[in-house]
């Protein structure tokens, strides 16, 4: 049953991928010292169990102890060098610890051919974004929309990045696709605020659900 733990052998008798599955399991019910301690002990009985490295540097991301995240990714890579999970994760590691460039390089490395290639083009569509590159991001968000027609990030941040270049009828476009996606889209509620049709304090609540207090920023 999805809504009870499933029972392992004992920690001596299992294997490594037994081990790992029993992390996957008490973090899903939100153990996640226990889950620890299992893909601890996956990586104990076989130390290149990649999954069992990820998801202990997943742990330590959503932990904020990104030190150790990047170990246990960087490790992960070595055993499988081209795994897109781990260099994904990687990326989101180094880029909180104020690695821009190496972010950068590590999203890069992600093979189109891997589940995480357009979560990895997103966020370099993200970083072109911040820089103001907004053609370069398009063409990054343009790929990854290629790949998954219905991922809401990226239609979300083709409809803003239609906006700043002045396409207005692009802009207009991919906020319908988003609304087939997601038809209470918080998002296209705030971009519409930009065609002129509220005025400025409308604008500014309908940007709050998206930013918090400072809606300001995102404009």
């Amino acid at each position: 049953s999805d809504t009870l733990p499933r029972r392992f052998p004992p920690t001596e008798e299992a294997t490594a991928e037994q081990m790992y599955h029993k992390g996957v399991s008490e973090d899903k019910f939100g153990r996640t010292n226990s889950a620890e301690d299992a893909f601890r002990t996956a990586i104990a009985k076989d130390p290149g169990h990649t999954r069992a490295l990820i998801a202990l540097g997943i742990l330590a991301l959503n932990r904020f102890q990104f030190g150790a995240a990047l170990k246990h990714f960087s490790d992960a890579l070595e055993v499988e060098p081209d795994n897109g999970e781990a260099c994904y994760y990687l990326a989101l590691a180094r880029r909180a610890l104020g690695d821009k460039h190496s972010a950068r390089r590590e999203f890069s490395r992600v093979l189109p051919n891997t589940l995480f290639y357009v979560r990895a083009g997103y966020e370099l569509a993200v970083i072109d974004l911040r820089e103001g590159k907004f053609a370069s991001a398009r063409e990054r968000l343009l790929k990854c929309i290629a790949v998954n027609g219905r991922d809401r990030n990226v239609l979300a941040a083709l409809a803003y990045t239609s906006r700043k270049l002045g396409e207005d009828g692009q802009a207009v476009y991919w906020r319908k696709k988003l609304l087939l996606v997601d038809p209470t889209s918080a998002f296209v509620s705030a971009e519409h605020m930009f065609s002129g049709q509220a005025d400025q304090n409308t604008l500014l609540d309908s940007l709050e659900r998206l930013t918090g207090r400072h809606p300001q920023g995102y404009i």
